[in-house]
């Protein structure tokens, strides 16, 4: 709100100012008046609620109740100096000085004249020198330099001369006052009440409200004493209301509409402010080598790694024999077993046709002459299964098969081989039976294949009574893997760019930097825009090298369209990016977000159909794990990379629904939290 013409003098007036968080109450009341061209020095001890204060007056945070009227109009026309340094150290104090430049709307010119400046009256050292580089005391220098890059009319200093040379404190004081016979206003906090003197107005603060403010002469004059802390002790004695202050809700009105800011930033979108954040993120990124190796290496890793761990039949499995029909058989076997014999000729071994078939699928078969040492190593762990073939099996198999129903009760007991298999592990104990029922059925087609016409009723009574056609989509030879991928693609996609950007965003948040550059003007919308740029060019790329590696590298099929594929990843990684900015935002600190983030990760994993097919869920989970945002991308990728025509093909008509529901889901959510961070 702008001061009315009868206030020109005054600069700044907040009054009764009532703010609170939640049960703690940091303002209670208070009233301050800053006249125009003159320095305000407010002081009060850690918790008393200056900082809160000034974050009112600069617009960062709203009043419960009251008032705050500045004659400042716009947000440019203030220069803020946060108490913690709230600088980028991976950038050069160049690029510091040209980023806030760019932010208040100075031309390069302009920037260059007044970073000269500066540099001479803070004596800074080069500005080609990295902000990390710097002493401590150098980059308070550069974060007040910042404050006054752009000559504000109101100046606002947090602590400004901590950690200073006590001849450098002095001359920032000289400048300062130098500033304030110009016409400027600066208000300015500090630890040190007798460098305060300097100031033309004080007040002294104490529990969120104002215990004094006038000029210091006239503190001292009223007191008798030559010594501001004895002012202040003084008042503190007297505050006997701020001990007693109750929080009422009289004291500011009922159900009235929270007060407007001081500053209104009338542009939701500036092109200069763009340009600083967008140069920034990039400079940001070019001077952090690691991590940007680290964003195009781990796409690289996950999809190398994934491929060959994840989802292959497990191979050369220890494997226990026990061939009572044949003394070591594993040597013997090929002697004895000839490829082309019939089943119903002579000196036959019929089990060894089916060790032939076991061996050929990738097993390591260990012989044993006694059944006891075969099961000993079995239930200790040392093979994942056994085989027992009897001394009369062979004999047994015959009568079987060429007497079928007319065999004796003896010969069908004695053609079955016993077979132990370990079920600790389900999926190799699905791949052993389906093995073992493969092999067993492949040899007897060999042994039966050579015989006359005797054999070929036997032959056609073990074929089982169902046909197996070829699928629509996808192969009977796929593996588990061929399932898996695409779940991996979009978690992948989704949270490549999630990481990044809460890195990036949560780590300014938490240096300060964030809130610094909102109160200089900067908003929301230019913040994601340009890391939203960013962060599309290092995703296009990361799609490429997972589609790359996982499906050109390792072979993986795909049948679809690659440029739909590709169409709904970037809509998955924009969704990441959104994920990752509300995140760093809605997060008390970076610790905060990225255990939100792997939390969320786990939580997504498990319900969103990546590993295991969505209809084996729990039914309490199956009513909500279709809207968790990533199942419907992975229910779309999968069918993308099963069919050629995944949208408009008959046979697979939840397709175009599953693509539909992702992008505007997408799309939605981030519409949806756009609106609710710019506008909240």
């Amino acid at each position: 709100m702008v001061a009315s013409p009868g206030e020109r003098d005054v600069a700044v007036r907040v009054e009764k100012a009532f703010k609170s968080y939640g049960s703690s109450h940091v303002l209670k009341g208070l009233d301050l008046t800053v006249l125009e061209g003159t320095i305000y020095g407010l002081l009060g001890p850690s918790g008393c609620g200056k900082t809160t204060l000034l974050s009112c007056i600069i617009g960062r945070s709203r009043l419960d109740d009251g008032s705050v009227r500045l004659k400042a109009r716009r947000l440019k026309d203030v220069g803020f100096m946060p108490q913690e340094l709230a600088l980028h150290f991976q950038l050069s104090m160049q690029e510091v000085f040209t980023y806030y430049g760019y932010v208040f709307g100075l031309s390069d010119r302009e920037i260059r004249f007044r970073v000269d400046t500066l540099v001479q009256m803070l004596q800074l050292p080069p500005i080609t020198r990295l902000i990390s580089d710097l002493s401590g005391g150098q980059q308070r220098r550069v974060s007040l330099a910042v404050a006054l890059l752009h000559n504000p009319s109101l100046l606002i200093l947090d602590e400004p001369t901590v950690g200073l040379d006590p001849v450098l404190s002095k001359s920032i004081w000289e400048r300062l006052v130098e500033m304030a016979k110009e016409g400027k206003t600066i208000i300015i906090t500090t630890h040190y009440i007798e460098e305060a003197r300097q100031a033309h107005t004080i007040g002294l603060m104490r529990y969120g409200k104002l215990l004094a403010e006038d000029s210091p002469n006239k503190l001292l004059e009223d007191h008798n004493t030559n010594n501001l802390e004895d002012v202040f002790l003084a008042l503190c004695r007297r505050d006997e209301a701020a001990k007693e202050f109750k929080w009422d809700s009289s004291f500011f009105s009922r159900g009235a509409a929270k007060p407007t800011m001081p500053l209104q930033n009338n542009s939701n979108f500036n092109t200069s402010r763009f340009k600083a954040q967008f140069l920034k993120n990039i400079y940001l990124l070019m001077r952090n080598i690691p991590m940007l190796l680290f964003t195009f290496m781990l796409p690289i890793i996950v999809s190398v790694f994934f491929s060959l761990a994840v989802g292959h039949d497990p191979r050369h499995l220890a494997f226990g024999v026990v061939n009572s029909e044949l003394d070591n058989s594993l040597i013997n076997c090929p002697k004895v077993y000839p490829t082309d014999r019939c089943i119903f000729e002579d000196n036959i071994t019929i089990s060894c046709a089916f060790i032939k078939e076991i061996q050929g699928r990738d097993y390591r078969l260990h012989e044993y002459s006694n059944l006891d040492n075969a099961i000993l190593d079995y239930r200790t762990g040392k093979t994942y299964g056994l085989i027992h073939f009897g001394s009369n099996y062979t004999e047994a198999v015959q009568e079987r098969v060429k007497l079928q129903k007319d065999a004796s009760n003896l010969a069908i007991e004695q053609s079955f081989a016993d077979l132990w298999l370990d079920s600790s592990n389900l999926h190799v104990l699905y791949q052993m039976q389906r093995d073992f029922y493969n092999g067993i059925k492949a040899a007897f087609k060999k042994i039966l294949k050579p015989c006359a016409n005797e054999s070929e009723t036997a032959a056609e009574s073990l074929r089982l009574p169902i046909t197996m056609e070829q699928p629509v989509f996808g192969s009977y030879d796929y593996d588990f893997s061929t399932f898996c991928t695409p779940g991996l693609v979009i978690i992948a996609v989704f949270y490549l760019p999630t990481v990044f950007t809460t890195g990036i965003i949560g780590e300014e948040k938490e240096s300060g930097v964030m809130e610094r550059v909102m109160s200089s003007g900067i908003t929301f919308l230019e913040v994601a825009l340009s890391h939203v740029i960013v962060q599309m060019t290092i995703l296009v790329i990361q799609i490429v090298e997972l589609l790359a590696i996982i499906f050109l590298v390792f072979g993986q099929p795909f049948k679809g369209d690659p440029t739909l594929a590709f169409a709904l990843l970037v809509v998955v990684g924009s969704q990441g990016m959104l994920f990752g900015i509300i995140l760093s935002i809605t997060s008390k600190n970076l610790t905060a977000a990225g255990f939100a983030g792997i939390g969320s990760n786990f939580l997504l994993m498990l319900i969103c159909g990546f590993f295991w097919a969505l209809e084996g869920a729990h039914y309490s989970i199956q009513l909500f794990n279709r809207l968790v945002p990533l199942t419907q991308p992975i229910i779309s990728f999968r069918a993308i990379t099963m069919s050629y025509d995944v949208l408009y093909d008959c046979n697979l008509p939840n397709a175009p629904l599953n693509m539909e529901s992702t992008i505007i889901q997408e799309y939605g959510l981030i519409s949806y939290y756009l609106h609710h961070f710019l506008y909240s």
